[in-house]
């Protein structure tokens, strides 16, 4: 099995997206 080094990185910046989506949202309102 091959290490999935890229599709980690791609979790880990998806979650920090995500939080920065929720933190706009928030100021937003």
């Amino acid at each position: 099995m091959k290490t999935p080094k890229t599709q980690r990185r791609k979790k880990t910046l998806h979650q920090q997206r995500r939080r920065l989506a929720r933190q706009w949202r928030q100021k937003q309102k």
